[in-house]
C-alpha cells in the first residue's frame, strides 16, 4: 500500500519506510535508500527521525525526486487512458465500416 507515503510526501513530510513488499523496489517506491530500512532497527530509525526533525528542510528536499515521480504518475495514467480510448474508438470505427461494407455487399447481391 503506497498511497499513504505518496500523500505524506506531497504534503511536505519526510517519508520513512521499510523494505518489505513494493517498498523494496525502486520502480514501485523510488525513495532514496537512506529513507528505507531493511530491518526494524530502533537506533537507526531514531537517528534518522532525529535528523529529519533537526534538518527538516534538507531532508524534505531529498523527497523532491520522489514527489516529481508521484506527480508524473498522473500524466502517465492519463496518457495510458487516452491511448486506450483512442484504440477503442479506432476499433469501433473499423467495425462500423466493416458492418456498412457487409450490409452494402449483401444488399447488392439481392435481386428484386
Amino acid at each position: 500500500m503506497d498511497r499513504l507515503p505518496r500523500e505524506a510526501a506531497l504534503a511536505g513530510c519526510v517519508v520513512l519506510t521499510n523494505r518489505e513488499g513494493a517498498a523494496n523496489f525502486n520502480e514501485d517506491v523510488p525513495l532514496p535508500s537512506e529513507f528505507k530500512f531493511k530491518t526494524f532497527d530502533v537506533e537507526k530509525i531514531y537517528t534518522k527521525l532525529k535528523e529529519c526533525c533537526n534538518q527538516h528542510d534538507e531532508q524534505v528536499e531529498k523527497m523532491n525526486s520522489y514527489k516529481q515521480w508521484i506527480l508524473g504518475q498522473e500524466k502517465q495514467m492519463k496518457d495510458c487512458v487516452d491511448k486506450l480510448i483512442n484504440h477503442v474508438n479506432a476499433r469501433r470505427i473499423l467495425v462500423q465500416k466493416i458492418e456498412r461494407y457487409t450490409k452494402q455487399s449483401s444488399t447488392k447481391g439481392i435481386k428484386k
